[in-house]
Order: structure tokens, then sequence, then C-alpha cells
């Protein structure tokens, strides 16, 4: 799903009225006079109220809607994902006597961050407008053994997500904010990771594949998505990114002193945010294939200073990319990317990222560039404060934009932003974008924000 095509209005809610089950003998129903019968206790544990105590096979002659066939589907969808979890819970009791002895003497941390943007469309785009929105990050960590050794990591994160969509008054395909997201509170991420001695490590559960790939650390700065997962991953693919989680397995080796190979393996649709507001509905049908994920990373220093150049790419095996050219299904999409993140002097880092998708046909962007400059302790007697500026080009396919006429070809972004830590807990980060030819826009579009950020 592409940026532009979340969703921020609200299901509508379910009323007593709705009829759980159809009667074809006798008269007994489920709901007597419009009301409910109570729930099953763990029903919202899955995210349903609307679970009945009663099932069709209960009574003779009684057969489920449609829409309790939907619930029980929905509910079928979440066990593997609930499944895993607890599964990752209990992996350090798993492996004998001696990881049950390392789980006694295990450490944790509870961890929230937070951060909160204004945002307004000052001219071009569609139209004129200031919207707010906020994020609040939470969870639980432990280590499961000695840092010094081979050691596991089990990792709980929440998001609770509020706010309106700036992107709603410009029309860009990428969104103009990087927290940008449907309302709800979500189980984010759950996986075990287990260190092993010399550096490889191995991670399953529900997670999130651009916490790991794709990533220059000095893109991290800004606030437009762009600079975030690659638009030709995030654009094409329904894969699990942030703020879906889905089910995967990561495994990194080093390569010498500073180099690396990692991969991974995820489920290929994690589903529609708005959908999927619980984080634990898990889709696993043929058809919605796997992604499968690959980098490479290498130290490419100049003199002294470091840098790390990564080259990766993912194929993903679904078979529901929608061809542009005939308007039919088909499978299979390989994308590529190389990357550079390099310190170019003291407290200055640059980076570049370039992406390809290898089928034109079924792509809505084909090429994606990006690059930037962070300049730390740019203003004397600041040494914490960030500044930067980065540019992003975006080219859609061919196929693609024939299919729908109206829309831009390419779309640019440049940010200017400058993030001032207040102390070490509290950030103010105020941000000029420029969208040019936005997706869906009539015209440039000038937008101005400032953001707000706490961590504990």
């Amino acid at each position: 799903m592409s940026n532009m095509q979340r969703l921020k209005s609200p299901g509508a809610r379910t009323t007593g009225k709705d009829a759980c089950f159809t009667l074809e003998v006798g008269s007994r129903r489920n709901q007597e006079g419009g009301q409910s019968v109570p729930a099953e206790p763990w029903a919202a544990a899955f995210g349903s109220s609307r679970w009945s105590s009663t099932t069709a096979r209960d009574f003779i002659g009684i057969r489920p809607t449609p829409d309790v066939r939907s619930r029980r589907a929905k509910f079928i969808r979440r066990l593997p994902a609930t499944l895993v979890c607890l599964g990752v819970l209990w992996i350090p009791f798993l492996s004998g006597p001696a990881a049950a002895e390392e789980a006694t003497t295990s450490s944790w941390q509870l961890f929230l961050a937070g951060a909160a943007d204004l945002m307004g469309n000052a001219s071009g785009g569609i139209e004129s407008g200031v919207e707010g929105l906020a994020l609040f990050d939470y969870g639980l960590d432990v280590r499961v053994g000695d840092v010094d050794s081979s050691h596991g990591l089990i990792h709980i994160q929440a998001q609770t997500l509020v706010g309106e969509s700036p992107t709603d008054h410009v029309g860009d395909f990428g969104a103009l904010s990087n927290i940008d997201a449907f309302d709800t509170t979500r189980v984010f991420q759950i996986w075990y990771q287990h260190s092993f001695s010399g550096g490889p490590a191995l991670r399953a559960g529900l997670l999130a594949l651009d916490d790991d790939f794709m990533a220059a650390d000095p893109a991290g700065l800004f606030i437009n998505s762009n600079f975030g997962p690659l638009p030709t991953q995030s654009g094409n693919t329904p894969a699990p990114i942030w703020p879906v989680g889905g089910l995967g397995l990561w495994g990194i080796l080093p390569l010498g002193s500073d180099g690396y190979f990692q991969a991974g393996v995820y489920e290929g649709n994690a589903g529609d945010e708005s959908e999927n507001q619980s984080g634990f509905t898990i889709d696993l049908a043929k058809g919605e294939g796997a992604m499968y994920m690959f980098e490479l990373g290498l130290p490419m220093g100049f003199g002294a200073l470091p840098g790390t150049l990564k080259l990766g790419g993912f194929y993903h095996t679904g078979e529901d990319f929608e061809n542009f050219q005939n308007g039919g299904m088909e499978g299979n999409l390989p994308v590529f990317y190389f990357l550079l993140d390099q310190q170019l002097a003291a407290g200055i880092s640059g980076f570049v990222r370039y992406s390809l998708s290898a089928k034109e046909s079924i792509s809505i962007v084909h090429t994606y560039v990006d690059g930037g400059l962070n300049w730390q302790g740019l203003i004397p007697g600041r040494e914490d404060d960030v500044f930067g500026i980065g540019l992003s080009h975006t080219v859609f396919g061919d196929s693609y934009l024939d299919a729908n006429p109206g829309v831009t070809g390419t779309e640019s972004v440049a940010e200017i932003t400058y993030r001032a830590a207040l102390d070490d807990r509290l950030y103010l980060q105020p941000d000029l974008q420029v969208i040019f030819n936005p997706h869906e826009g009539k015209n440039t579009a000038v937008v101005i924000g400032i953001r707000a950020e706490f961590e504990f």
C-alpha cells in the first residue's frame, strides 16, 4: 500500500441489531431483543468484542451469517501471530537447564518515547491547511544471559497513533511526516533475538524489515517519510514495515571488522493498517507470497573517516501484483538498491541511496534516489544540535502512469531541518519541506512544520 492510500476514517461501529446467525429451524437466537449475548472473555484479547458465546454447533439448523464467518476468519488469521509471540517469550527456556539458569539472571528495561508534529501547507498542493499528529512508542526489553557471551533479547513494543494527515492537503506520494498513520493503538513488534559469540545473530517473531534494511544513519534525521523505507519497497509491496509488523526471521553474519551480510524472510502482506489495528492479523494465504531481503555491508572509508557501502535488494513472491499494461494479475517482484553512508568531516556526515524495480509493468515506483547531509554542532555552543538538508526524487512507472492519467510522472522533495536538543531527553525540530510536482497535487507545495520529541 502506498502512503497516499492510507485510510484515516474509522470503520462503522457495531450495534446490537447485527444478527450473528440465520435461523432455519426453531426460534432461539443468540441476540434477544437487540441485546448481544455476552462475549467470551478471550474475545477481547483478539480485538473483537462481537464474538458470540454460542456457535452454530450448539443448535441444529442454525448457520453462521457471512458476518460471523468473517469474524472467524479474522480470529484464525490472528492466531498464528499470537502463538508465535507466546512462543517467543518461552524461547530462552527451551534450550535446557543452562538457558533456564541464564534466564533467571536476566535484566529488563522499560522504554517510552513520543513525537508530535504540527505541519501546515502554506501554498501549492491541493489546499492550504494545518494538521497535528502524534506517536507514542513504549514497551519492554528483557536481556537473557551475559552480554559478553552468547545471550538473548526479548523485545515487546506497542504504539499509539493519533491525529490527521497533513499529506491530505498536499497530495504527495511520500507522506510529509514519518509518524503519519491510521489512528489506533497497536502491538508493533514482539521478537526474540539470540546473539552468538563473535557477532552472528538470529531474530524471530513479529518484525518490521525497515528496522534493519535500506537504512542510512544520517537519513534518520529527516521528517519526510521518503527518507525511511525506500519507496520502491513501501510504494510497491505490502510487506511489514512501520507501522505494521509481520511474521519474520532475520539473521546477520559479521564479515571482517566492519562488514556484514544480513538476510530475512517475512510474510508477504502485513495487511492494511486500517484493518490490522491490533497488530496480530496474519494472512499466510498462498497468493500473498513472502518477502526475501538481503544486504551486504562493506567498509568504505575516506582516509580516517569511516563509511559504509550497502548493496541490497528484495524478491517478493506474491501473485497479486497488478500488471498496469493489461490489467491482469502477475507475480514476483525483484528490487535492487545501494547506498553509501559516509562521514565527511568532524561532525559532518552524508548519504546517498538509489533503488530500481526490475519489473516496471507491475511497479508504481520504478526508480528512486535521495541524498543528504547532517552537520552536528553547526552553531557554537550547541554541540548536540543537528542541522540537515535532504533531497529525494521518485520516478513512477510508465505503465502505471498510462493506467492512471492525471498524476505526475515524478515527485521531488527538498527538506531543511534543525533538531535542537533542549536536554538529553527533549528535542525540538523546526522543519521546511518543498514538494515539487506532488503526485496528486496541482503545483509545488511549501510545508512548514515543527516536531517535539521526548524519550525515557
